[in-house]
């Protein structure tokens, strides 16, 4: 059968296919056949030779499109023939125009899916249908016109200012504020019984002492005994402070023996070694040994012809002799002595042995304390070391102050080597009226086997049996002595009462044997403020007496001073711009202004301090000084001016006082200043129990005022005195009027008088 040549429909026209055209198809999808099982792959054949490419023909106008006929019906897809020979690619005729699209005839209905054929051909893409018209939004409504603004009216004139109005009356001055609780001290002592050894280094060491002390984990800490500071200490770094325990772990341990009175306070800082001391003068060299024998002399070669013989060898040199041996070696000269451990010195008068051409050893004493305090200045004294100067018995005298000058000053300490004690132990007789601020008498003691003429007698506890039996405490030469019955002189001031004997038992005698005289117008210790150069560790078991009334006892810086006496100076203590010193169980007695000052410097009592018999105050704090003593008892007695003085922002604060006898007031807070007492006695003054005057204050708590010659509460120009269960009775004056402010308490008192 013949095949008919199929006709074409191309760009409107239709055309016959000749052999060699190419057809491209486009039909409508139809249902997809089943797929026919795929025959095998062919090989391939060669690929013909590339035709060179025609001409590019030129592009022809484009036609009026012509309107699109419809598609007929696909035929039935008839077999595919045999592919045959590619010809040669013909010219490519020009671009028809294109027909418009036909509309998208209507879809049928789904047929069964069969198996996945070929894909066909993607058809043309459907015109997207327009949108429709958005509805209409509705017109808003027309704003309405705004009203016109009016003209802003003129300003009117400033009407004149008012006449200003009187100044309202000032109101009164309200009433002093109590006073702040005192400040923090270093100054303590404890009772905890502790046996010193090596084996406490490194290892904690708990004090039981008092509390609100100023301690800080890290200062660094000194507990000495009492009675010897200089050879029973510890000291090192702060572990705790709380409540009443303090912790220390030393590094330094001085002493063997066991201790229940400790007086601690604060310790240097361990300083940079000093310079090493110059060394000493060489030792005399040795004698020279003796010369060796010489050798015997090589032969002397032959003479070589004149002119040009060479000279013949040496000899060989002979062996040298032996050396003489190494002379002993010279004394280490003074500037190098270290010291590591405790070391004593000793001074003794000329009378038992002392010269200062000595060695200072208990053998051989030192005269005099300066010449010890200059070898001392050539010693470097470590941290575990320190120096005791001891003093014997009798009186040193001097022309010059002792001003110590030595860079670990704190760890020096000077004391007297003997204190006895005893008590008073029957009649006392012959004291009259004083004259002069002295009266003499004699007392009967228990034992007087260690009291001779020339010796100190410090009364530290009142005996019984007197009608005044404050007058006996104090520091009283002993001029005469017979069995047990001793002749003293007694300091005081107060021409009506005095010791006016009886039958005296008890008491507290304490008889120093060593006396350290200034024989000149001069102080007798000069210490540096804030310096431990011009330090002393402490100063005990002495009395110190002054030359007719001028300087000071101590003067300045900070020490100790336990059981010293204080007679004959301007000042017993004198603590100035910012000194801290520590007295224990001393007394200032006949001196000619103050027993105790503090004056921009600060000081603070431990145990028994008495002030008696001074020509002035016993105690005095001015411009912000300040004496503190939160332990112990203290004793104003038979003194010229007042007991208790603190003025221009002064403070004197004391757990337990007394002012007897005192020609003055007892207590006086005078220009800004504070007086904190809680428990006082003042008694047979001749002036005021209590006075406080120009904006001061007095804290008496629990405090007494019996027969003063004028009132036993005084306080004037806005000064505040509060007591709590105070009892005055026999007073000339009783107390002061108005009274106002008083408090709620029952027996309490506040007096602010304008």
């Amino acid at each position: 059968m013949a095949y008919q040549r199929p006709l074409v429909l191309v760009n409107g026209q239709i055309e016959q296919l000749q052999a060699g055209d190419t057809l491209n198809i486009v039909t409508a999808t139809g249902p997809t056949g089943p797929s026919g099982p795929s025959g095998p792959v062919g090989p391939s054949g060669a690929t013909g030779p590339k035709g060179a490419t025609g001409a590019t023909g030129a592009t022809g106008t484009v036609g009026v499109p012509g309107a699109v006929g419809a598609t007929g019906a696909t035929g039935a897809k008839g077999p595919t023939g045999t592919t045959g020979t590619a010809g040669p690619q013909g010219n490519v005729g020009a671009t028809g125009p294109t027909g418009a699209t036909g509309p998208t005839g209507p879809i049928g209905s789904v047929g069964p899916t069969g198996a996945t054929g070929p894909t066909g051909a993607t058809g043309n893409t459907g015109f997207a249908g327009s949108a429709g018209a958005a509805g209409a939004t509705g017109a808003t409504g027309p704003t309405g016109t705004a009203g016109t603004v009016g003209a802003t009216g003129a300003t009117g004139a400033t009407g004149a200012t008012g006449v200003t109005g009187a100044t309202g009356v000032t109101g009164a001055t309200g009433a002093t504020g109590v006073t702040g609780s005192t400040g923090s001290s270093f100054a303590a002592t404890s009772a905890t019984s502790l046996t010193l050894s090596q084996s406490m280094l490194g290892v904690n060491q708990t004090f039981s002492t008092q509390n609100l002390l100023a301690y800080a984990a890290g200062q660094r800490a000194r507990a000495a005994s009492a009675l010897n500071q200089g050879a029973s200490y510890l000291e090192g770094p702060v572990v705790s402070y709380s409540g009443t325990s303090l912790v220390i772990n030393p590094d330094a341990v001085v002493g063997t023996n066991t201790v229940n009175n400790w007086a601690i306070g604060l310790a240097a800082s361990l300083g940079s070694m000093g310079l090493t001391g110059a060394t000493g003068p060489s030792g005399a060299a040795g004698a020279t040994g003796p010369s060796g024998v010489t050798g015997v002399s090589g032969s002397t070669g032959l003479t070589g012809p004149a002119g040009s013989g060479a000279a013949g060898p040496i000899g060989a040199t002979g062996p040298s002799g032996a050396a003489g041996a190494t002379g002993a070696t010279g004394p280490t000269g003074p500037g190098g002595t270290v010291i590591n451990t405790p070391a004593s010195y000793y001074i003794a008068t000329a009378a038992n042995g002392g010269s200062d051409s000595n060695n200072g050893s208990s053998g051989s004493p030192w005269l005099t304390l300066s010449y010890a305090l200059s070898v001392l200045n050539g010693y470097t004294i470590t941290p575990h070391g320190s120096v005791t100067l001891y003093l014997g018995n009798g009186a040193f005298n001097s022309g010059f102050q002792y001003t110590p000058n030595h860079p670990n000053g704190d760890r020096i300490f000077i004391t007297g080597t003997n204190v006895y004690t005893t008590t008073f132990n029957g009649a006392s007789s012959g004291f009259a009226a004083p004259s002069g601020g002295t009266t003499s008498g004699t007392i009967t003691v228990a034992s007087a086997t260690n009291i001779v003429v020339g010796d100190y007698l410090l009364v530290t506890g009142a005996p019984t049996g007197s009608t005044y039996n404050y007058a006996y405490l104090g520091c009283h030469l002993v001029t005469a002595v017979s069995g047990n019955v001793v002749t003293i002189t007694v300091n005081d001031y107060n021409p009506a009462i005095y010791p006016k004997g009886g039958t005296l038992t008890g008491g507290t005698i304490n008889i120093i044997k060593t006396h350290l005289v200034m024989t000149a117008v001069t102080n007798g210790f000069v210490l540096g403020s804030n310096s431990i150069q011009y330090s002393l560790g402490g100063i005990s078991n002495l009395v110190m007496v002054g030359y007719q009334g001028n300087g000071s006892g101590v003067y300045g810086g900070n020490t100790l001073c336990s059981m010293v006496g204080f007679v004959g100076f301007a000042y017993g203590v004198f603590a100035y711009y910012g000194s801290r010193i520590i007295v224990q169980n001393c007394v200032a007695s006949g001196n000619s202004q103050i027993g105790f000052l503090a004056y921009q410097g600060s000081i603070a009592g431990l145990g028994i301090v008495i002030a008696n018999g001074n020509n002035g105050h016993g105690w005095v704090s001015e411009y912000s000084g300040t004496y503190v003593a939160n332990g112990g008892s203290n004793y104003a007695v038979g003194n010229a001016g007042y007991g208790y003085y603190a003025q221009i922002n002064g403070l004197i604060d004391m757990t337990t006082s007394y002012a007897y006898y005192n020609i003055s007031h007892g207590y006086y807070a005078y220009q800004l200043s504070t007086i904190v007492c809680p428990a006082a006695g003042s008694q047979l003054n001749n002036g005021c129990g209590f006075a406080a005057g120009n904006m001061s204050m007095i804290t008496a708590i629990s405090g007494t005022a019996y027969t003063n010659d004028q009132w036993g509460v005084s306080a004037s120009n806005c000064s505040q005195i509060v007591f709590t269960s105070g009892t005055f009775s026999g007073n000339v004056s009783g107390t002061s009027t108005p009274a106002v402010n008083t408090l709620p308490a029952p027996n309490s008192y506040s007096y602010v008088v304008d």
